[in-house]
Formats: C-alpha cells, structure tokens, sequence
C-alpha cells in the first residue's frame, strides 16, 4: 500500500504538513486493483477504457509511479471548499500541484487556485489522456504515463525521514 497524506498546508517542508488522521490509501498492484473494483471494471481496462470508476485505477497507477521514483506523496483537500488537488510533490525544487484526469471531463479548476493568491505552490500539472502542451494559465498538460519519467526528487526522497508504522 502506498499512503498519500492530506496536508495541513500546501507548503514545504512537506512532511512537516502532513496530516497523519487524514490519508489515502493506494493499492501498489493496479491488477489487484482492478479485480477488486469486479468484472466491469476490468473488462473496461483491458479494452482501454480509462474513464471508469473515477479514475480510482489511473490514480493507483500514478501514485505508483511516483512512489516507484522516490516521492512521497501527499494531497491536498482544502475544508470546507470544493479546492483539492490529488497529488502534492516538491518536484525539481518546486512546489507542484497535479490533478490526474481520467474521465471526460479535462477541467483544472482545482488546479487555478494553488497557483494563484495565497498558496505556495509554484506550478500545476494536468495528467490526462490528451495532448501535451501548457494551457493559457500556465498548467502544464502531460500524458498518462508521464509521473513514470519523474526525476528522482533533489529535496525530499521517500528514505530522507524514517516511515510512519
């Protein structure tokens, strides 16, 4: 299982925000995944249909391989508000927000607030079965299997503090 944190804050240092009553659980094996969401579930993923049960096999996949690169991962979910973001990484020394988008719809909203007023994160990554590019808002837009090429994170690593039991 890999544990995503919910922060306090989206700021760094990161593991400083954490809140340990607060997390998501991610399964390491997609497959496994897969058969417990049942038969449509896999049916849909083995014909390439990403856009079923919310996108809860694509963000496994994409905590994954974010783990698998050394990042530990958080989110954020603002209370009371509708402001979340599904993954928070420091990523080549920068405070990034990254939406994954499995379904239909390619919005970022949540991904307009972060990086804009009084949050510090510094960029905003869509994740999405689309084209690459960066919008007009500066969200930069990458495939699916991109968190997989991630560089091996320069600030905070998956071993630079002991794990919570």
């Amino acid at each position: 299982m890999n544990l995503c944190y919910n922060l306090r804050d989206p700021c760094e240092p990161l593991f400083q925000m954490e809140r340990t009553d607060s997390f998501k659980v991610y399964l390491k094996d997609p497959g496994i995944l897969t058969h417990m969401l049942g038969r449509e579930t896999a049916s849909a993923t083995e014909s390439g249909n990403t856009y079923v049960n919310e996108g809860a096999v694509v963000e496994s996949c994409i905590s994954q391989a974010f783990v698998s690169n050394g990042y530990r991962i958080h989110f954020y979910s603002k209370p009371n508000s509708s402001l979340k973001m599904d993954f928070v990484i420091s990523y080549k020394g920068r405070l990034t927000a990254l939406e994954t988008r499995s379904g239909k719809t390619k919005i970022s909203r949540s991904l307009l607030m972060p990086t804009s007023g009084d949050y510090k994160v510094e960029r905003g990554i869509k994740i999405a079965d689309g084209p690459v590019g960066a919008d007009e808002h500066g969200i930069l837009h990458l495939p699916l299997f991109a968190p997989c090429f991630f560089d091996i994170p320069r600030i905070e690593t998956a071993t630079s503090r002991t794990p919570r039991k």
